[in-house]
């Protein structure tokens, strides 16, 4: 039960532009999935799995935005529907209607809209050292397996938009926060599980009826529930000698094959120590920086819908 692929439908696009210069645009895509009992919660929000920043069912009020240089800001999705394609159930035709804010909606002021979020997701390799109950994964004899053992990881992704005005959008913003993590809770998420993205802008807009410039500021945040430091198990081919130098770790006077247990603190870990410690030991490092997030003031208890 999952997506096999998106795309967009050839000869399924249309444009058009009133004389009060208010856009509507239409965008069809055909949906693959590997299930025919698949219905249309999951089509309406289907991504490409190969490529799902590029090939994805848009959500309702979603900017006009073909992933090319001809971004349409001022035209969003109305309505979308889903037509069963084929008689096998894998085969969905998804057409998109966008066209012009409607100010009762939101009112008249972009920068007063609320915020849009969208959540999607991905699986990923994780290499692992452990099982659930924190043991070492061993061959029958007690020894580390050579090759990784890797598991299916979730990430997922958050995406929050907002307008902002030009004016009092900080210069230092995308720098400043982009590719960091949350030091502290945000938004109900634990401190060190959010990663921000490229804060992308886009093209400055104008807004006649507040006579105002405005962006509409993408935060693509990466959610982990495993936090993000890098943890790996303290092994080696070298050691700290008596004077704190490192040298060589010989067994029968030779080179292992393999690295070494350590002890967490550079000398070989002996099997007695194994046993005392119950396993292994790790190293774990921070290597991304982290801040507050507070200041960008993206408060999603007030997004779209809520």
């Amino acid at each position: 039960m999952s997506i096999v692929s998106v795309s967009l439908v050839p000869g399924s696009r249309t444009a058009d532009k009133d004389q009060m210069w208010r856009r509507k645009y239409k965008r069809t895509w055909r949906v693959i999935t590997d299930d025919p009992t698949d219905e249309g919660p999951l089509i309406l929000g289907a991504a490409d799995p190969v490529h799902p920043t590029t090939l994805y069912i848009p959500a309702i009020g979603n900017s006009y935005d073909p992933k090319t240089s001809a971004k349409d800001l001022g035209a969003f999705v109305q309505s979308l529907s889903a037509q069963e394609e084929d008689k096998d159930g894998l085969s969905w035709l998804v057409t998109a209607d966008y066209g012009p804010y409607d100010a009762g909606l939101f009112g008249s002021n972009p920068v007063e809209w609320p915020i849009k979020v969208t959540f999607k997701g991905q699986m990923r390799e994780q290499v692992i050292y452990y099982d659930q109950a924190g043991n070492e994964l061993t061959d029958s004899g007690g020894m580390p397996w050579k090759d990784p053992v890797t598991i299916d990881d979730p990430h997922f992704t958050m995406t929050v938009t907002r307008n902002e005005l030009i004016s009092s959008y900080a210069l230092n913003t995308s720098y400043t926060y982009g590719g960091t993590l949350n030091s502290l809770e945000w938004n109900s998420i634990t401190a060190l599980w959010c990663k921000m993205g490229i804060i992308d802008t886009g093209e400055p807009t104008y807004d006649s009826n507040n006579q105002v410039y405005y962006y509409v500021v993408t935060y693509p945040i990466e959610i982990s529930r495993t936090g993000w430091a890098k943890e790996v198990v303290d092994r080696g081919y070298y050691q700290l000698d008596g004077s704190g130098n490192l040298a060589l770790i010989l067994i029968d006077g030779q080179k292992p094959d393999d690295p070494q247990l350590l002890d967490g603190s550079g000398h070989v870990l002996t099997p007695a120590e194994f046993t005392a410690h119950g396993g292994p030991y790790s190293i774990t490092s921070n290597v991304i920086p982290a801040i507050d997030w507070t200041p960008l003031g993206l408060n999603l208890s007030v997004r779209l819908g809520i």
